[in-house]
């Protein structure tokens, strides 16, 4: 076996990187620098920032659940989270006030609904056995400045970003 190949994506990076992604969702600076972009394919699009947020959104929106579904079910209760505090970014104690339910409780749902959206997302991009961009061969070495993608004279890059 090859030594040289690059570690493979864990499920528990995948969700350190999609909570900050999903805190930050509406902020191009913390979406600019996720390793989603890669994991996700968006590095080859001329707009790798839309495109991990588009990526998360409709990951949210494939967990909603069939409108038969009972309103009450847990299906529904993750759907309702994941949509409340991160698309429509609503604070928790608002979500959990919202919900009937405790912050502490609103906490560990949110964890969990975070769990289903990283397994949906992992199926959904075939992520099993995709190495960890940090550790590809085009890793800047130390010293080295990562420049944002177009006019790096300005912000240019982040016109595109808009909503």
């Amino acid at each position: 076996m090859n030594q040289n190949l690059p570690p493979p994506l864990t499920k528990s990076e995948l969700d350190k990187e999609l909570r900050t992604a999903l805190n930050g969702l509406y902020d191009p600076a913390v979406l600019h620098g996720s390793p989603l972009v890669a994991w996700f394919g968006g590095t080859q699009l001329d707009n790798p920032i839309s495109a991990l947020r588009r990526a998360l959104l409709e990951g949210i929106e494939a967990l909603r659940p069939q409108e038969k579904t009972p309103s009450g079910s847990k299906t529904w209760r993750v759907y309702q989270i994941l949509r409340r505090r991160y698309t429509e970014q609503i604070l928790q104690r608002q979500v959990a006030d919202d919900l009937g339910i405790s912050l502490r409780q609103l906490q560990r749902e949110e964890k969990f609904a975070r769990e289903m959206l990283r397994d949906t997302l992992w199926k959904t991009y075939q992520l099993e056995g995709k190495a960890h961009p940090s550790s590809s061969t085009s890793t800047p070495q130390p010293g080295m400045v990562l420049e944002p993608p177009g006019d790096t004279t300005d912000l240019g890059w982040l016109r595109d970003t808009l909503p």
